[in-house]
This record gives C-alpha cells, sequence and structure tokens, in this order.
C-alpha cells in the first residue's frame, strides 16, 4: 500500500503539469474556448490599457456609439490592463496566466475548505486533485475569462463564512462581507449558488439550535451575522446591476443587453424548468464535464453515501455537509437554468459543490467499503477526467471561424484608418478585437427598423473606413448605411461565398476572383440530397454508420440555427460556419 501511495503521488502531479501545458501553450495564438466571452473581456482591457475607456461605464466597442456596455464589474479586466498593456497578443497570454493563478488560488481555498468538513487527510487531497483534473475547469481557467477570478472570491467567501462560525468576530464578519461584495460584482451567477449554502446551513443551524434550546438571543445574533453575509454582496450586485442597465440604455442596440431584457436568457422559462429534456442535457453535459464517464459512479456514489449517512445518526454532520454540497451544486442550475443548459463555463459556479458531494459519499462510504475500493474510485475517476480533458480541451482548441478569419485577414489589409462596420455577424468581439478597431455591428437587415435608424444617426460622425456584409441579406442595409452616413465606399470585393468588403480606399486584390474555399466543396458533397431544413445533426460518418464521401475515421455536422458545425477528424478541427444555411 505504501508503494501504492508513493506512485500515485508521483504520477498524478506529473499527469496534472501535463495536462495544464497542454490546455495553456497548444494553439495559445487565438481565443478557441470561448471566443465570444474571452474576447469580449480582452477588448475591454485593451481599451482600458489605451487609456480609451472609463473604469465603471467601461467600453466594448463594438456596438457603436455610445461605446460602453458594462456587464460585469470590471476588476478582472482592470487588473489585465495594468499588465497586459496595449499589445493584443500580450493581453492574450496575460489574461490566460492570470486566471490560471486564480484558479490555483482557487484550488487552496477548496483545500481550506474542506478542512472543515468531516472527512479525512485523504479526502482532502483526492478533492483538490478531482477538482485540478476535472475538464471543464481545466479548460475555462486556461482561458481568457473571469470565471476563476469570481470563483476565487466566492470560495473566499465560504471559508470566512466558516471561521465565522467558530469564531463570530466583527472583523471576521467584515472580511467575509468584502470577499463576497467582491464575488457578487464579479460575477453573480457564480456568487449565487455560495450565498444559497450560506443561507441554507444558517437555517440548518437556527432549527438544531431551536431543538437543543439555545438561547434565543445567540439565535438571534447568528442570523443577524448570516443575514449581513448575505445581504451586503447581494445589495452591491443589485446596485451594480441597476447601473449597467443605466448606461446600457444609453445605445439603442446594447438596450437588448439589459437585466430586464435578458431575464429569460438567463434565468430561462418555466418550461425549459420542468422540461426533462433540459435537465437531461445539463446534466449528462455537466457530470461529464466534471468526471469524464466516470460520472456513471456519481448517482450511485452519492446515494449510497445519503444511505449511509443517515444510518449515522444521532452524528448528522457528515449528512448536513452532505446536503449542503448537493443543493449548492442544483440551485444554480436550478435558478439560472438556460445559462447552463447553453454554456459549459457556468460549471464554474457550482462544480466545486458536485465534486466536493462526491467526496464527501466516498468519505462516508469508507465505513462500509474497504480502502481499497475507495481507492479505486478516485483513481478511476481521476483517469477518466484527465482523459476527458485531453479530449475536449482538444475538440475546444481545434475550433476554425473560415468566415472570420477571411474577415481579419482583409480587414488587417486596409490601409484606411478609423473604424468599420459589420452587418449580419452578431456582436461578437472577436473581430474588432483582432483587427484592433472600434465597430458597429449590426445584425438588422430591415432599414426601416427604429433601433437600426437611430443607431446610425448616433454613428453618423465618425469616419467610418469600411464595412463588411455577412451574406446578400444585408445587400439594402449597405446601401441605405452609405446614404445614412454620407459616405461613399467604391472599392468593393468578395472575400467569401456572399460576403463583401466595401471600402473608401482601393483594396489589395480587389480584380482577383474568389476561389471556392476547398472546404465548403467538401461540406456541400456530403450534404447533397439531405434534409438540412431541421436544427439538430445533418450528417454523419463513422465506422458503424459509413458515408460514401467520408475521408476520415468520423465527421459529423450539426445545424444550430444559421450555423453549421463541422467535427472533421482530417483536419482534427471544428469548424464553424456562420451563416451557412442563411438561404434555407
Amino acid at each position: 500500500m505504501h508503494t501504492r501511495l508513493i506512485t500515485l503521488r508521483v504520477w498524478v502531479p506529473l499527469l496534472l503539469v501535463a495536462l495544464y501545458g497542454f490546455a495553456l501553450f497548444v494553439k495559445s495564438d487565438r481565443f478557441s474556448m470561448t471566443p465570444f466571452r474571452e474576447a469580449q473581456t480582452a477588448i475591454t482591457s485593451y481599451y482600458m490599457a489605451k487609456g480609451e475607456s472609463p473604469f465603471l461605464a467601461y467600453e466594448v466597442p463594438v456596438l457603436g456609439e455610445p461605446w460602453a456596455v458594462p456587464m460585469e464589474f470590471p476588476l478582472y479586466q482592470w487588473v489585465l490592463a495594468k499588465l497586459g498593456g496595449e499589445n493584443i497578443h500580450v493581453i492574450r497570454w496575460v489574461g490566460r496566466i492570470l486566471s490560471l493563478l486564480f484558479w490555483f488560488g482557487c484550488l487552496y481555498l477548496a483545500y481550506l475548505i474542506s478542512g472543515h468538513a468531516p472527512i479525512g487527510m485523504e479526502e482532502r487531497r483526492w478533492f483538490v486533485c478531482l477538482l485540478a483534473a476535472a475538464p471543464a475547469l481545466v479548460g475555462y481557467s486556461a482561458a481568457l475569462l473571469i470565471e476563476s477570478f469570481a470563483l476565487f472570491w466566492a470560495l473566499g467567501y465560504l471559508w470566512f463564512y466558516l471561521r465565522v462560525r467558530q469564531r463570530p468576530t466583527i472583523g471576521l464578519v467584515v472580511i467575509t462581507c468584502l470577499l463576497g461584495l467582491l464575488a457578487s460584482l464579479s460575477k453573480p451567477t457564480t456568487w449565487a449558488p455560495f450565498a444559497g449554502v450560506i443561507i441554507l446551513a444558517t437555517a440548518l443551524d437556527l432549527f438544531v439550535g431551536f431543538r437543543d434550546r439555545v438561547s434565543i438571543g445567540a439565535l438571534f445574533a447568528k442570523s443577524v451575522r448570516a443575514g449581513v453575509i448575505v445581504c451586503v454582496p447581494l445589495i452591491a450586485g443589485f446596485m451594480w446591476v441597476k447601473y449597467g442597465d443605466s448606461v446600457k440604455i444609453e445605445n439603442p442596440l446594447a438596450q437588448g443587453l439589459t437585466s430586464e431584457s435578458l431575464s429569460s436568457w438567463n434565468y430561462g422559462t418555466l418550461a425549459q424548468k420542468l422540461s426533462p429534456l433540459v435537465w437531461g442535457v445539463i446534466l449528462a453535459k455537466q457530470w461529464i464535464l466534471l468526471f469524464g464517464f466516470a460520472a456513471i459512479l456519481l448517482p450511485f456514489v452519492l446515494c449510497a453515501g445519503a444511505w449511509r449517512s443517515m444510518l449515522k445518526m444521532p452524528d448528522y454532520r457528515s449528512a448536513v455537509w452532505l446536503l449542503l454540497a448537493i443543493a449548492g451544486y442544483f440551485s444554480a442550475p436550478v435558478v439560472f437554468t438556460n445559462l447552463h443548459f447553453r454554456h459549459d463555463y457556468y460549471l464554474f459556479a457550482n462544480g466545486f459543490f458536485l465534486i466536493a458531494a462526491f467526496v464527501l459519499a466516498l468519505g462516508i462510504l469508507r465505513t462500509w467499503l474497504t480502502p481499497k475500493w475507495i481507492q479505486a474510485a478516485y483513481v478511476l475517476t481521476l483517469i477518466s477526467a484527465v482523459s476527458v480533458s485531453f479530449g475536449y480541451i482538444g475538440l475546444r482548441k481545434s475550433l476554425s471561424e473560415p468566415v472570420e478569419e477571411v474577415v481579419i485577414r482583409e480587414v488587417l489589409a486596409l490601409k484606411q484608418p478609423g473604424p468599420v462596420i459589420y452587418l449580419g455577424f452578431s456582436w461578437s468581439s472577436k473581430i474588432p478585437y483582432e483587427v484592433e478597431r472600434r465597430a458597429l455591428m449590426l445584425d438588422i437587415n430591415n432599414p426601416k427598423h427604429p433601433k437600426y435608424q437611430e443607431a446610425v444617426a448616433l454613428n453618423a460622425h465618425h469616419p467610418w473606413a469600411a464595412v463588411v456584409v455577412a451574406r446578400p441579406e444585408y445587400d439594402l442595409i449597405a446601401i441605405d448605411l452609405a446614404e445614412r452616413l454620407g459616405i461613399e465606399f467604391p472599392y468593393e470585393k468578395e472575400i467569401w461565398p456572399g460576403a463583401r468588403l466595401l471600402s473608401r480606399e482601393p483594396i489589395v486584390d480587389a480584380e482577383v476572383p474568389l476561389e471556392q474555399h476547398p472546404l465548403l466543396g467538401r461540406i456541400q458533397a456530403r450534404l447533397d440530397g439531405r434534409d438540412i431544413k431541421s436544427a439538430g445533426i445533418v450528417y454523419t460518418h463513422n465506422p458503424l454508420m459509413p458515408d460514401p464521401h467520408g475521408e476520415s475515421f468520423f465527421e459529423l455536422m450539426l445545424r444550430r440555427g444559421d450555423d453549421l458545425f463541422f467535427i472533421d477528424a482530417k483536419e482534427w478541427s471544428l469548424f464553424r460556419i456562420r451563416g451557412f444555411f442563411s438561404e434555407d
């Protein structure tokens, strides 16, 4: 047993070092884990570093003037601006390293928190190892995101709350409130599950206090402390959201990003909350992205652990800790259902609790199973998580968006200075960040739309250098736009089938006929004659279901909205082609 433990202590750190090296250094010259969010964070820091953006009403200059679109409180962005400077490549690297450093801080805080739990030292070490190997947590901790930054403050908030329970001094309460405030301002969706656990823990404390006939004064003081610890961050977060809304409302294109407008997007609909399909997707996706395929063990371990903990009554500590961990995990998708359905990185808000529940349950099961079985469960889960981490991160890092890449190359080649207008490219900051130009990104293709007219009027005084048109459906808007701005864009170049670059100055190689991208030919050959009208899988090729056009062991095409996703094992890439199905 001693030799086996020494072996584990050698190969587990080596495996994790290899995993984090892969996550940090492979294809590190671009945003790939979630380009939309990474670029949004980076572009804010870039303009702060240039001195062109204020702190509170900070700019995300992609929706025209007024440029300010404050989302989360910009503390992470400000730190990144100070450390990264004005070079977009340096910002990309510094942002990732900063995120990773805060994640390592999260692992340390998780270890400290586990010291308060009714588990032994071996469970505490495995808890940190499983957190460090979880696919989603590894991948996004090495991305330019605020997730680990917000989680760091939330874990500190929980740790100091546990210290307040042991030694309720005013100083500890103040520190707890400050950490909760930082967590709430950084990302309310990350702070919320931790606040929920504190509320539930306090309620259980009060229940036990009443049962044990603790004095009313002591119970009242405990409830007041917990109320202050929860309400201070809650009020601060609410005030920040209201301030952000008051700024965004000034921009006609940002009005759809206020808290009220995004209510159904953030919280989901009642139908979603009651849908077995939605919950099946959330749970299956999140469990695999935390444990790999060893997630199949999770329900059995949790149920067995809960059952064994009930047998240990009246020593209820294990049962209470397990209940709090499970409640903390489920509270996030119960409240923010659509966010957890749509995005993987929201696991930073609740993944900590599910891994904690798994470890707590295995700790409880030590009274029933031999140490060999417990260690086997940990080793299997770790190997599964690391294996899926390499695959998941590799897939995300293989992301290629050919249309955006062409647009970036062509805009970088423009000699005319000035901001650029993009028609039909959503409001992703990726292109404006990479070309280092402010932008007006319009998805409206009706020239009579009042928000379009208002946005153009607010931005008519800017020296727009070019217009990029994503698809023919925006041609009418491009003509109307030039008339309203009073600017001629006489030079034109087709840069992608249906996509055009219009410029005030001559364009390099504008007369060269556009050649079909080889990727489009491969895709079209596979989709000819197929039903591609509905969302979902539109093409597949694998050893069990071979297709004559398949060129590798695995190919999969998926339609989501008007976009095509193509997993291509031949190129080892995940392609995303925006607007591919727009003509349908």
